[in-house]
């Protein structure tokens, strides 16, 4: 299966100082987008993640996924 990197808007908050972040993401699909978060955040709150619309991202859509 070639999966394709799409770009992926992830807000989390941090539960220490309750401070919510955004952070923009290529992944293939949501739940990739929430592990890049929490593989660097591991306590963050995922709150939200959104697709990035085409026209934003622009040259990310015919790229395939590194590890397909």
């Amino acid at each position: 299966m070639n999966k394709r990197i799409q770009m992926y808007t992830v807000e989390y908050e941090c539960p220490i100082y309750g401070v919510v972040y955004y952070q923009n993401v290529s992944a293939c699909d949501f739940e990739e987008a929430r592990w890049h978060i929490h593989s660097v955040q591991p306590d963050a709150i995922i709150r939200a993640v959104s697709l990035l619309p085409a026209d934003i991202t622009e040259g990310y859509m015919d790229k395939p996924h590194p590890l397909s």
